[in-house]
């Protein structure tokens, strides 16, 4: 599975992923180790992904196009979401595969019958909606953290520091106040 998920090239184009968005929601919900989420988390998941591959990917949801403001927490520089409108995604899917020129580029997740019959028959690689959803959950997807930096301004100053400041401020080091000059 592994090997499948990495991005591969070809002469002519980069690997081009498309998910079918509720085949790959199922199989997180009955495969993953993680309770049951939505499109928005099923999103972040695949985009955390694409971005540790270096890939950039489309998922297809069925249904029409919610409001605006939910496809915008649901893309992503490398996710576009697209929503099948009157018909299915396996049959939106299905016609990106027909129209593809390069079929070998295309790398197609889903469990559906048909839609994997189409893809590995025009040439494109296949994985199931199961195994890349335990691809997804499998471990953390987040790149770890930056080191912290070191902060802006010192914790602590030196002595000679202090009175230098205590000076400036018209305070003498030992606590009183320095008579003004």
């Amino acid at each position: 599975m592994r090997a499948l998920c990495r991005q591969r090239t070809s002469r002519r184009a980069v690997v081009q992923y498309l998910i079918d968005g509720n085949n790959l929601l199922h199989a997180t919900h009955h495969h993953g180790p993680c309770r049951p989420i939505g499109r928005v988390t099923l999103c972040q998941l695949v985009d955390a992904w694409a971005r540790l591959q270096g890939v950039s990917l489309t998922i297809i949801f069925d249904g029409t196009t919610p409001r605006k403001g939910l496809v915008r927490q649901m893309e992503s520089p490398q996710v576009a979401v697209e929503f099948a409108g009157p018909r299915t995604a396996d049959a939106a899917i299905e016609e990106k595969i027909a129209r593809c020129p390069d079929p070998g580029s295309l790398t197609v997740i889903t469990t559906d019958r048909a839609v994997r019959h189409a893809t590995c028959y025009r040439g494109a690689q296949c994985i199931r909606s199961e195994d890349f959803a335990s691809e997804l959950t499998a471990r953390p997807l987040k790149p770890a953290p930056p080191p912290p930096e070191p902060p802006e301004k010192p914790e602590t100053v030196s002595p000679d520091e202090a009175e230098r400041w205590l000076r400036t401020f018209g305070a003498e080091p030992d606590g009183g106040r320095a008579e003004p000059d």
